[in-house]
């Protein structure tokens, strides 16, 4: 029976590494994160993860500062209240996703909003303009919208 070549066992190795979340019990792996990196950070000082960007690290706290200007304060995490850091991907096709909505909602309005007595092709038309209004709307809405996806556990607070 014929053996595969090593290409092969490096291409499936490679692969099944792709699914692997990098995940460490070790807060140094904290200390040594790039500044600006963007992270949730689970603790048992807040109710819900906060997303933030990284700013610094040593061996009591974690600092970053706020995501959306508007929280103002930067925010400090205890080493011992921290028990999970992920990092978070930010994706980039929100007014996209925006448009389309805003566009279908402002094309459904313009057909159904004209009077009774109205034709087919004012009701087409009314369609056509408050579609492309709401869609420009929701382009612009959508813009400063957070769709992050949850991305790999980084440090995670060993079980006691």
């Amino acid at each position: 029976m014929r053996r595969p070549p090593k290409i092969c066992a490096i291409l499936i190795a490679f692969v099944a590494s792709l699914g692997a979340h990098t995940q460490s019990s070790d807060w140094k792996y904290l200390e040594d994160l790039p500044q600006g990196a963007r992270i949730s950070v689970a603790s048992f000082q807040s109710l819900a993860p906060v997303e933030c960007v990284f700013r610094h690290a040593n061996e009591q706290t974690l600092r970053c500062d706020p995501v959306h200007r508007r929280h103002g304060r930067q925010f400090e995490f205890n080493r011992r209240s921290v028990w999970q850091v992920r990092l978070q991907r930010r994706e980039n096709h929100n007014h996209h996703w925006g448009a389309i909505i805003g566009g279908s909602i402002g094309s459904i309005v313009g057909v159904a909003a004209p009077s009774e007595n109205a034709s087919a092709k004012d009701r087409v038309l009314t369609g056509m303009v408050l579609g492309g209004i709401g869609a420009v709307i929701g382009a612009t809405a959508d813009h400063d919208l957070p769709h992050v996806s949850v991305g790999p556990v980084i440090y995670e607070k060993p079980r006691e």
